[in-house]
């Protein structure tokens, strides 16, 4: 029970974090409202004038009066021209809709860039790279690639269903009731199949994001994995997040598929039964063949948006996964605010001066000194000694955000293997002199100068890797 209402929570807020990065594009959405509201007129117009043809030409056939050529004439090219002005609506709006798309997956990813960058480090290291990949790069362009069909279905989707349901009862009331009775029936079954697709895809995401994970680290470090013999255990661990994410994805799809037969029995129905009453009122006198006809239109139109949303509760189940996986990263806990500050340009607070000749500097030694990443503002060797750097020195310098100046001529780096991340976020650091560097055994310098925002002048010039 607890777990289903931090569900609904998570899902709530996550809606409310789309919302807000697409409030950013609200005058794109207005545009997109207005070539609505003309499309739905073409809709709707267009069943109302082959209404009035179809009573005109019977009408003359019957010989109650003259067919009027020249209007019923008319009537047909206005429909014609209705089609081609609801085309080029449709694709204005779809345009508007793409853009406001993406420009949301780019603030999504520039946020979720951020947020790695505040992170405790036990934070990072707890979660596996390969999921955090996916959540930054799979899960903001599910959400991109489907929230300008999503928008549309439901901005135009809403308009058309009012627009629909007002020319109906005008129309007439006995065969609008028939239409949305029917209608609703298939409405109702279609949320169910929702609610339980929606599952499957949270799980589908969960596992899609471990299987990322298990794919990033066993194959970056392949070479490790078969030192150790770890091949066997390796394809084990491979089955066991392989197997449970083929049927999550199978229950997913066929669940999610769903929708739609079970729209078009719905829609079949619901224009079976405008046949059988409508043709009982024409018997009684109570209405015209061009009122049964129309109605048959306007029982389109109505089931369109729900169709389209039938068709796409795949897309709509799979991307609310996505999102809640966005949201939760999105909502992790920060750093202290304090650590996050930029360097002020104020007197020098600490100064880290090492002084053990020929040591090698170990990875905690900013730990071991007991003092904070605030307080250090300046790093150097103390002459004449050397320091020796330790042969994985990745994120020796991480986050030292105060840091604004780095004399590095006393260490000794021949021994280093591994420099990624080293000096990774040091945002204070504007220049940066690593010309007493031997890289010659360094296999990794990934990300090594990240976030080094005000960094101006570096010198790599001995640099052999």
């Amino acid at each position: 029970m607890k777990k289903d209402k931090q569900a609904k929570r998570a899902t709530k807020s996550s809606i409310s974090m789309l919302i807000r990065y697409i409030s950013q594009h609200v005058s794109a959405i207005v545009w997109s409202v207005l070539l609505a509201v003309v499309s739905a007129a073409a809709v709707l117009l267009d069943p109302y004038l082959r209404g009035k043809v179809m009573d005109g030409i019977l009408g003359g056939i019957s010989g109650e009066a003259l067919i009027d050529t020249k209007t019923v004439g008319m009537m047909c090219l206005i429909c014609i021209l209705l089609q081609f002005v609801k085309f080029y609506v449709d694709q204005k709006q779809n345009k508007l809709l793409i853009g406001v798309s993406t420009s949301v997956t780019r603030d999504m990813r520039k946020d979720l860039d951020e947020k790695l960058d505040k992170l405790p480090m036990k934070k990072k290291k707890k979660n596996q790279s390969g999921d955090t990949l996916a959540r930054v790069v799979n899960d903001t362009e599910i959400v991109g690639h489907n929230l300008a069909s999503i928008v549309m279905y439901v901005v135009s989707g809403v308009i058309l269903l009012i627009a629909v349901l007002v020319l109906m009862f005008v129309t007439n009331v006995y065969l609008a009731l028939v239409c949305i009775i029917s209608t609703l029936a298939g409405s109702c079954l279609m949320l169910v199949v929702s609610k339980i697709s929606t599952s499957f895809y949270m799980k589908l995401a969960a596992i899609t994001g471990g299987m990322n994970a298990y794919i990033e680290e066993n194959f970056s470090n392949h070479n490790i994995v078969a030192a150790y013999n770890h091949q066997e255990s390796s394809k084990h661990e491979f089955a066991g997040i392989n197997n449970p994410m083929q049927k999550a994805s199978f229950n997913a799809q066929f669940i999610g598929g769903l929708g739609t037969p079970i729209s078009s029995f719905t829609s079949y129905f619901s224009t079976l039964l405008i046949f059988i009453v409508g043709v009982k009122m024409l018997i009684a006198g109570s209405c015209t063949i061009g009122t049964v006809v129309a109605f048959t239109s306007y029982n389109s139109a109505l089931g369109g948006p729900i169709n389209n949303i039938a068709n796409s509760i795949q897309i709509i189940s799979n991307m609310g996964a996505s999102l809640k996986r966005i949201y939760e990263m999105l909502m992790e806990k920060e750093l202290d605010p304090e650590d996050d500050k930029a360097p002020d340009t104020g007197e020098t607070r600490g100064e880290v001066v090492f002084d053990s000749d020929g040591g090698t500097l170990s990875r905690e030694w900013q730990a071991k000194l007991g003092i904070e990443i605030k307080e250090i503002k300046s790093i150097r060797v103390k002459e004449p000694g050397v320091v020796c750097l330790p042969e994985d020195s990745s994120m020796l310098f991480y986050g030292f955000y105060y840091l604004t100046d780095m004399d590095l001529s006393g260490f000794d780096t021949s021994n280093v293997t591994n420099m990624g991340s080293m000096f990774r976020s040091c945002s204070g650091l504007t220049n940066l002199d690593l010309s007493g560097f031997d890289t010659s055994n360094v296999t990794d310098m990934s990300y090594m100068f990240f976030g080094c925002l005000n960094l101006t002048t570096l010198d790599l010039s001995s640099f052999n890797t």
